[in-house]
């Protein structure tokens, strides 16, 4: 990576031994990086120097990486990428990329797992869309919203600055599947057939508190319609989360006998 190119990257975390591993990481990609032991040092780094990225721990003294991230928006908007990561399992994904974050990633990571997750939210979102998979997904998630009643009376369709929640029950479609998308949408939204791929971040099959079940999906590609489609509606609307979290007690469709499989 050329001098000129290099990404510069804030990490934020209060153990040590993470932040070394850390730092270590990215000296491999060949990134710059600062280091931070807590989400209020990280802001007060935010305010004198510029980054591409911020990863972050979210429990930490003094400010957490919750706490953080919603300043870094207040104050930031979505110009900086913040990637948090977490060893405490009661943490929903959900929950994390709902309210902000571009990334959750559980303790222990994998290297590798963190390294592309970097990378692939270095870019913009166009960047990261726009090229079509090698091999299509077996799997299909197809759905037909062609009038605005169908939509309503539907189990909800929520659209994200970088994926969408699905009320359906597909046991098929487990955290980490990749997954084609055909998507007819309501004249409200334009009528258009979002089509592209992606990938399952994470599935709830039960209601959870006054959170329906459903899918959370990360978009890997889309068309250029789609494309522009959402990032005029995160323009329009200013859309917080990546993926939403869904909409609130709602039911799921149960789509376990009709699912289908491409390819």
């Amino acid at each position: 990576m050329a001098q000129q190119d290099k990404k510069k990257i804030l990490f934020v975390d209060d153990d040590e031994g993470v932040r070394e591993v850390i730092d270590g990481l990215l000296d491999i990609a060949g990134y710059d990086h600062v280091p931070a032991v807590n989400g209020q040092e990280a802001l007060d780094l935010l305010k004198k120097e510029s980054f591409d990225l911020v990863l972050s721990d979210v429990m930490m003294p003094v400010c957490d990486g919750i706490e953080m991230l919603r300043q870094i928006r207040q104050q930031h908007g979505f110009k900086i990428p913040v990637l948090l990561i977490s060893g405490y399992s009661d943490i929903p994904m959900w929950h994390m990329l709902n309210i902000g974050a571009d990334a959750f990633i559980g303790k222990p990571f994998d290297m590798s797992q963190l390294t592309t997750a970097i990378a692939n939210h270095l870019k913009t979102a166009e960047e990261r869309w726009i090229s079509p998979p090698a091999t299509l997904p077996k799997l299909d998630l197809t759905l037909n919203f062609s009038s605005q009643e169908a939509l309503t009376a539907s189990t909800g369709l929520n659209f994200g600055r970088g994926g969408l929640f699905a009320g359906v029950i597909r046991p098929d479609l487990a955290r980490g599947k990749p997954v084609s998308l055909n998507l007819t949408l309501p004249p409200s939204m334009g009528g258009l057939v979002l089509r592209g791929t992606g990938i399952v971040r994470w599935t709830r099959g039960a209601m959870a508190g006054h959170l329906a079940p459903g899918i959370g999906i990360e978009f890997t590609h889309l068309e250029p319609a789609g494309i522009k489609f959402i990032a005029d509606l995160a323009a329009a609307t200013k859309v917080t989360a990546q993926i939403p979290e869904g909409p609130f007690g709602a039911p799921a469709t149960d789509l376990r006998s009709t699912f289908k499989k491409t390819g």
